[in-house]
């Protein structure tokens, strides 16, 4: 889509002469038109060199500011294509096929769902482009409000009967873990679970966070304030999400349940932002889902904003992006990517995104 001008070597084609358009290739600058109009006309050559040598000189540095003109537009094209997600398409929606979700949870390009409607497992496979069932099926009263997939096991957490149901990937119960009336586990609102590298399973309710063998064993139980998300990253590190008076902040715990950090998250603007869901991506850069205004931001490990990452907004469009009520926030990773997906109660819709770049610029 692009040529060099033959007399001055400058590159063409980005812009037209009208500034219209990209990708058009315009053929010669300006200063080579003036040449090629004097050939035509070889008599007139000498007799206007000085008038030629002035429009030549205004042209090659009208040339040159071209030049920087691009270059700066290219810089600019450069860091919106990494700045934000890559859409990935959009599935469901109220009116042509809901879904309704009260879980997700990746594991390499799978994303695995609870489908309130039919009370089973449902799995999308982001290559293929296609639902799958698992073969999971649970009880009509059963409440799972997370899920999380590894090492081939899907691991239920149903905050109705307080119980941790693990599966093959087949569909086969492998184990439950019952917690009900038994007073050092007794959860109350469960709302998350997680599975670290060495099998260890976290699960956070409405006011702790505990450290479960795969048999069940208690081994570690801490207090928390008033928590609503959580996430492990590849560094195998435990950041719990909570809001505070004057917005929200992330507690970062290590496998034993020791406090590592303890960091506020920037807010978007003056007032106080309370995030309503976040995963950490597969180079420890944290999604979130903002309250006010409704949207989605990225944070370093610092908890400052990361400029130029902020997309989505309240609208009912059909697009990616066009969100109405987000409501859960996953990431996974997959090869040299992170793949991102956001639930819209309201849309019944989910909303798929891929990052390919970590981010390198100055923070906020």
């Amino acid at each position: 889509p692009f040529g060099f001008c033959a007399s001055c070597q400058s590159l063409e084609g980005l812009l037209n002469g009208t500034g219209e358009g990209f990708g058009r290739v315009t053929g010669a600058c300006q200063a080579s038109r003036v040449i090629r109009a004097s050939d035509s006309a070889p008599e007139n050559l000498l007799d206007n060199k000085i008038a030629v040598t002035k429009v030549s000189f205004e042209a090659s540095k009208g040339v040159k500011m071209r030049r920087v003109g691009l270059f700066l537009l290219f810089i600019v094209l450069c860091g919106m294509l990494l700045a934000y997600p890559q859409p990935m398409g959009r599935l469901g929606g109220a009116k042509t096929n809901p879904l309704n979700i009260s879980a997700l949870s990746f594991y390499g390009s799978k994303l695995y769902t609870a489908d309130r409607t039919r009370n089973e497992i449902y799995m999308y496979d982001l290559s293929l482009g296609n639902w799958q069932a698992t073969g999971i099926k649970y009880a009509l009263q059963s409440q799972i409000v997370d899920i999380y997939v590894d090492e081939g096991k899907i691991y239920l957490l149903d905050a109705k009967s307080n119980s941790i149901l693990t599966y093959d990937l087949q569909g086969k119960l492998l184990s439950q873990i019952n917690t009900k009336g038994v007073k050092e586990l007794g959860f109350k609102k469960a709302k998350r679970i997680l599975v670290n590298y060495q099998g260890f399973i976290y699960v956070m309710d409405s006011a702790k966070l505990y450290a479960l063998s795969q048999e069940g064993m208690l081994m570690a139980s801490i207090d928390l304030e008033k928590p609503v998300s959580m996430s492990l990253g590849e560094d195998q590190l435990i950041r719990v999400l909570q809001h505070t008076k004057t917005g929200s902040e992330i507690v970062v715990y290590d496998l034993n349940l020791v406090r590592k950090s303890r960091t506020n998250l920037a807010n978007l603007e003056k007032k106080a932002n309370f995030i309503i869901d976040f995963a950490v991506n597969l180079w420890g850069e944290m999604h979130a889902i903002n309250s006010s205004p409704v949207s989605i931001i990225k944070y370093a490990s610092n908890g400052k904003i990361i400029p130029d990452t902020q997309f989505g907004s309240v609208s009912k469009g059909k697009t990616e992006g066009a969100f109405e009520a987000p409501a859960i926030l996953k990431c996974g990773a997959y090869e040299n990517s992170s793949l991102m997906a956001i639930y819209d109660a309201k849309q019944s819709a989910l909303h798929l995104f891929q990052d390919t770049e970590p981010q390198v610029n100055e923070l906020l």
